[in-house]
């Protein structure tokens, strides 16, 4: 006859494997994993002979008042409205048929369309021009189903891609797999990561179809917690001017 130690013992085992499938990401579909890695790209920028910004921005297409507009989407605290009056040279380093591409972008309003939404949007988005040279197919969608209701992200599982640091040949440790767990106000929301935190300025995708629901902005390392902006809220700002 088992002793009910034993039982004990092997209920905790059992318990353990459980949760630790519960955590485990699921793998990551093939289908979407090109698709992610060619959106995003590091962000350079010379402040002074010695100093320098890096960051990570995606790029993202917008359908505004029936024109498709293409932008670079990154966070505020990247691209500062400082940076764009003194109309710095941003240097976008992304990739193609697993090459890594480089491009200069002068930051001049006359020329393109450039909006800052400072905290607590914490965003910038430049617009990518025709004369760039960037293929069509490196831009992500939003989703818009926060037309029906922000509510519905609830419990959503998500991806988010990082730029890689060292190659493009679908690292796995570039993708971070989490879920949007609170609606905070507006326009932000929180979420958690199976890998820590994510990298700030990076789309964060529905994983059923990786659309893009919002931008990672900021981790609280004490407490696990990551925070994004809703791109809805973003949009619907843009649409009205």
């Amino acid at each position: 006859m088992e002793d009910s130690s034993s039982k004990s013992e092997v209920n905790k085992k059992e318990e353990k494997k459980d949760e630790s499938k519960a955590n485990n990401a699921p793998s990551f579909p093939d289908k979407y994993s090109d698709k992610l890695y060619n959106s995003i790209a590091r962000i350079s920028i010379s402040l002074t002979e010695k100093e320098k910004m890096d960051g990570t921005g995606f790029f993202i297409e917008l359908n505004l008042k029936n024109t498709k507009r293409y932008f670079l989407m990154t966070c505020h605290h990247i691209i500062p409205e400082k940076i764009i009056n003194e109309e710095k040279i941003i240097n976008l380093h992304y990739r193609e048929l697993n090459k890594e591409k480089n491009l200069e972008i002068k930051l001049h309003r006359d020329k393109r369309l450039i909006k800052c939404f400072e905290e607590p949007f914490d965003v910038t988005m430049i617009e990518i021009l025709d004369e760039d040279n960037i293929k069509k197919d490196k831009f992500l969608i939003p989703d818009l189903n926060y037309k029906n209701d922000y509510i519905s992200y609830l419990n959503n599982n998500v991806y988010s891609v990082r730029y890689p640091e060292k190659n493009f040949n679908k690292n796995e440790t570039s993708i971070s797999y989490g879920k949007i767990t609170k609606i905070l106000e507006k326009p932000e929301f929180e979420l958690t990561f199976n890998k820590g935190q994510g990298n700030t300025g990076s789309p964060i995708c529905l994983a059923n179809n990786i659309s893009v629901v919002g931008i990672y902005k900021k981790g609280n390392k004490n407490e696990s917690i990551n925070y994004g902006t809703f791109l809805g809220h973003i949009i619907d700002i843009l649409e009205k001017e």
